[in-house]
């Protein structure tokens, strides 16, 4: 049940502090939101960096998803590859 406007002033006075944070202010205002999504805009995000500037990394065979290629799957696609690099070396080479 959401506080009335005497429960509200009686917080905001009830110490020095409260008063400086209007804190009845703030859980009247909390009650009366119901929720839900709240959206923000890209702009009003404060303290963000100016970029976002990839860092180099790598990732195992096994965090890596191929769904483009039947039957590749993350717990497969380190064999999939070995075995693409042995028939790309094949082939390069002029072998098997």
């Amino acid at each position: 049940m959401p506080i009335n406007e005497t429960e509200k002033e009686r917080l905001n006075l009830s110490m020095p502090v409260a008063n400086d944070v209007k804190l009845g202010d703030i859980i009247q205002g909390l009650q009366e939101n119901t929720g839900g999504n709240t959206s923000i805009a890209w702009g009003e995000v404060t303290g963000k960096p100016a970029s976002f500037p990839p860092s180099t990394h790598t990732h195992n065979g096994t965090q890596v998803t191929v769904s483009a290629i039947s039957g590749v799957t993350g717990s497969n696609v380190q064999t999939v590859l070995e075995s693409l690099a042995a028939k790309i070396a094949a082939l390069e080479g002029g072998g098997a």
